[in-house]
Protein backbone atom coordinates (compact mmCIF):
# COMPACT_ATOMS: atom_id res chain seq x y z
CA UNK A 1 0.00 0.00 0.00
CA UNK A 2 2.83 2.39 0.58
CA UNK A 3 4.40 1.13 -2.45
CA UNK A 4 1.40 2.11 -4.21
CA UNK A 5 1.38 5.70 -2.58
CA UNK A 6 4.77 6.61 -3.85
CA UNK A 7 4.74 5.89 -6.91
CA UNK A 8 1.43 7.81 -6.99
CA UNK A 9 3.24 10.75 -5.32
CA UNK A 10 6.60 10.47 -7.66
CA UNK A 11 4.07 11.18 -11.03
CA UNK A 12 1.98 14.07 -9.31
CA UNK A 13 5.10 15.39 -8.57
CA UNK A 14 6.72 14.60 -12.15
CA UNK A 15 3.64 16.10 -13.92
CA UNK A 16 3.71 19.08 -11.67
CA UNK A 17 7.44 19.70 -12.51
CA UNK A 18 7.00 19.48 -16.43
CA UNK A 19 3.55 21.62 -16.24
CA UNK A 20 6.11 24.52 -14.31
CA UNK A 21 8.77 24.04 -17.17
CA UNK A 22 6.07 24.41 -19.92
CA UNK A 23 4.82 27.43 -18.23
CA UNK A 24 8.31 28.83 -17.74
CA UNK A 25 8.86 28.45 -22.06
CA UNK A 26 5.56 29.80 -22.92
CA UNK A 27 6.97 32.93 -20.67
CA UNK A 28 10.12 32.79 -22.42
CA UNK A 29 8.36 33.18 -25.53
CA UNK A 30 6.04 35.79 -24.76
CA UNK A 31 8.86 37.97 -23.11
CA UNK A 32 11.00 37.54 -26.39
CA UNK A 33 7.97 38.55 -28.74
CA UNK A 34 7.18 41.53 -26.46
CA UNK A 35 11.26 42.95 -26.66
CA UNK A 36 10.83 42.55 -30.45
CA UNK A 37 7.70 44.13 -30.83
CA UNK A 38 9.42 47.22 -28.76
CA UNK A 39 12.48 46.79 -31.27
CA UNK A 40 10.31 46.59 -34.13
CA UNK A 41 8.64 50.03 -32.75
CA UNK A 42 11.44 51.97 -31.88
CA UNK A 43 13.04 51.26 -35.42
CA UNK A 44 9.63 52.49 -36.91
CA UNK A 45 9.35 55.63 -35.40
CA UNK A 46 12.88 56.45 -35.80
CA UNK A 47 12.78 56.27 -39.76
CA UNK A 48 9.52 57.76 -39.76
CA UNK A 49 10.94 60.81 -38.11
CA UNK A 50 13.81 60.93 -39.83
CA UNK A 51 11.85 60.44 -43.41
CA UNK A 52 9.26 63.68 -41.52
CA UNK A 53 12.89 65.94 -41.23
CA UNK A 54 14.68 64.78 -43.91
CA UNK A 55 17.73 63.89 -42.63
CA UNK A 56 18.01 59.80 -41.73
CA UNK A 57 21.51 58.13 -40.33
CA UNK A 58 21.78 54.67 -41.70
CA UNK A 59 24.09 53.35 -39.16
CA UNK A 60 26.46 54.67 -36.38
CA UNK A 61 29.22 56.49 -37.38
CA UNK A 62 27.32 57.44 -40.40
CA UNK A 63 26.72 61.33 -41.12
CA UNK A 64 22.92 61.77 -41.90
CA UNK A 65 21.54 61.14 -45.60
CA UNK A 66 18.25 63.05 -47.16
CA UNK A 67 15.28 60.72 -47.67
CA UNK A 68 15.63 59.84 -51.48
CA UNK A 69 18.94 58.54 -50.93
CA UNK A 70 17.45 56.23 -48.66
CA UNK A 71 14.90 54.43 -50.79
CA UNK A 72 14.94 50.69 -50.55
CA UNK A 73 14.45 49.47 -54.45
CA UNK A 74 11.95 47.00 -55.28
CA UNK A 75 12.48 43.46 -55.37
CA UNK A 76 11.10 41.74 -58.77
CA UNK A 77 8.17 40.18 -57.90
CA UNK A 78 8.35 39.92 -54.64
CA UNK A 79 7.67 42.05 -51.04
CA UNK A 80 11.46 43.76 -50.18
CA UNK A 81 10.94 42.67 -46.35
CA UNK A 82 10.32 38.93 -47.33
CA UNK A 83 13.96 38.76 -48.29
CA UNK A 84 15.10 41.66 -45.59
CA UNK A 85 18.12 43.37 -46.79
CA UNK A 86 20.29 43.45 -43.33
CA UNK A 87 23.47 44.74 -45.37
CA UNK A 88 22.07 47.31 -48.02
CA UNK A 89 23.16 50.36 -48.06
CA UNK A 90 19.57 51.86 -48.01
CA UNK A 91 18.76 49.47 -44.67
CA UNK A 92 18.86 52.14 -41.56
CA UNK A 93 19.89 49.87 -38.35
CA UNK A 94 19.79 51.58 -34.96
CA UNK A 95 22.99 52.17 -32.69
CA UNK A 96 22.40 49.16 -30.09
CA UNK A 97 22.63 52.03 -27.35
CA UNK A 98 19.21 53.28 -28.06
CA UNK A 99 17.79 49.75 -27.35
CA UNK A 100 17.62 48.17 -24.25
CA UNK A 101 15.15 45.73 -25.92
CA UNK A 102 16.62 43.98 -28.98
CA UNK A 103 18.00 45.07 -32.12
CA UNK A 104 15.87 46.52 -35.10
CA UNK A 105 16.28 47.67 -38.65
CA UNK A 106 14.11 49.73 -40.79
CA UNK A 107 14.01 50.33 -44.86
CA UNK A 108 11.61 52.76 -46.60
CA UNK A 109 9.87 52.14 -50.18
CA UNK A 110 8.40 54.50 -52.51
CA UNK A 111 5.08 53.15 -53.22
CA UNK A 112 3.58 56.24 -55.09
CA UNK A 113 3.07 54.32 -58.05
CA UNK A 114 1.47 51.25 -57.06
CA UNK A 115 -0.58 53.04 -54.27
CA UNK A 116 -4.88 52.29 -56.04
CA UNK A 117 -7.08 55.28 -55.48
CA UNK A 118 -9.94 55.91 -53.32
CA UNK A 119 -13.26 55.87 -54.21
CA UNK A 120 -13.08 59.51 -53.69
CA UNK A 121 -10.36 60.17 -55.70
CA UNK A 122 -11.39 61.18 -59.82
CA UNK A 123 -7.25 61.29 -60.42
CA UNK A 124 -3.95 60.31 -58.85
CA UNK A 125 -2.09 63.80 -57.58
CA UNK A 126 1.45 63.13 -58.68
CA UNK A 127 2.62 65.89 -56.43
CA UNK A 128 2.35 63.31 -53.33
CA UNK A 129 4.76 61.21 -52.63
CA UNK A 130 3.90 57.97 -50.61
CA UNK A 131 6.55 56.21 -48.85
CA UNK A 132 6.22 52.65 -46.82
CA UNK A 133 8.00 52.56 -43.52
CA UNK A 134 9.05 48.68 -42.61
CA UNK A 135 11.01 47.91 -39.20
CA UNK A 136 11.84 44.69 -38.08
CA UNK A 137 12.87 43.68 -34.86
CA UNK A 138 14.47 40.82 -32.73
CA UNK A 139 14.25 40.08 -29.37
CA UNK A 140 17.55 40.49 -27.28
CA UNK A 141 18.12 37.20 -26.21
CA UNK A 142 21.53 35.64 -27.21
CA UNK A 143 20.34 33.54 -30.07
CA UNK A 144 17.02 35.33 -31.45
CA UNK A 145 13.77 33.91 -31.64
CA UNK A 146 11.48 36.34 -32.44
CA UNK A 147 11.33 38.75 -35.02
CA UNK A 148 8.62 41.45 -35.90
CA UNK A 149 8.14 43.62 -38.89
CA UNK A 150 5.94 46.23 -38.12
CA UNK A 151 4.94 49.04 -41.13
CA UNK A 152 3.79 52.59 -41.69
CA UNK A 153 2.83 54.41 -44.99
CA UNK A 154 3.56 58.09 -45.16
CA UNK A 155 2.27 60.61 -47.59
CA UNK A 156 3.80 64.10 -47.78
Amino acid sequence: MVLIFLVVMMLIGAVAIRNVTLDEKMSANSRNQQLAFQAAELGLRFCETGAQKNSIVPKTGVSAKTLASMITPAVAGANVWDTWPASATTTVTLPVTALPTGAAQCIIEDVTATITLSVTQPKRDLSVKVYRITARGVDSSSSPVATVLLQSYFKF
